[in-house]
């Protein structure tokens, strides 16, 4: 893999994903709110447990 490429990808992992997530939940703590991520939930559908991000409470 090229450098450059290498470095595109990286810069695009920063920005998209977990470290933005992370960032953003951050932020809601910061400004007072309950933050859960990745928490288990029930599809009001399939009446199934899903894990995912589901939660900001």
């Amino acid at each position: 893999m090229s450098e450059q490429l290498e470095k595109k990808i990286e810069e695009w992992l920063e920005k998209q994903g977990y470290p933005l997530e992370t960032r953003v939940a951050r932020a809601f703590r910061n400004a007072g709110f309950n933050v859960v991520q990745s928490d288990y939930y029930r599809d009001p559908i399939s009446q199934a447990w899903s894990h995912g991000q589901q939660g900001m409470t």
